[in-house]
């Protein structure tokens, strides 16, 4: 099971990279990088490939007193521009779909994969100088194997665009 997050850890660690050398190169499109708090902390990215939709992944890993977590999520997000007004601010709000792999150990069992269907919704605020996005979200999940349930998680954000 080590074997196979550390296999996870390092797919991810390669192509962290590359995704930063293509988003270089493509200077019509904004890419962002940052993190995310909440009960799913994580390092994420976004990729806005039009003026409404974007693509949101992360990978965090989360210690407790019982389990250690990894959790890999990708989420595809509508946004509706400037829906939310606060003192002259135009807020963004953004929901999608998506997916989450969560990996759980218990320290005396093997581990065990959640596979989840994921539904964020979320308000974000973008500075153009620094060209920075914070965000809040709360996604509701629906695991799908082993056994159905309902979650939900939510966070707090930011990443820098370039």
């Amino acid at each position: 099971m080590k074997v196979t997050i550390l296999s996870m850890l390092m797919v991810t660690i390669s192509i962290l990279p590359n995704f930063t050398a293509w988003a270089e190169e493509q200077s019509s499109k904004r890419y962002g990088l940052g993190f995310i708090l909440g009960n799913q902390t994580a390092l994420t990215a976004k990729m806005n490939y039009l003026d409404n939709r974007a693509v949101d992944a992360g990978l965090g890993w989360s210690l407790d007193a019982k389990y250690d977590r990894l959790v890999i999520y990708a989420d595809h997000l509508w946004t509706k521009p400037e829906l939310l007004s606060i003192d002259k601010a135009m807020i963004d709000v953004y929901y999608g779909a998506g997916g989450r792999i969560f990996v759980e150990t218990e320290a005396s069992k093997s581990a065990d994969v959640i596979l989840s269907a994921r539904f964020p919704l979320g308000i974000r605020y973008y500075f153009s100088k620094p060209r920075i996005e914070i965000f809040s979200e709360l996604a509701l999940i629906f695991n799908i194997l082993p056994s159905m349930q309902s979650d939900a998680d939510f966070g707090i954000g930011a990443r820098y665009y370039f």
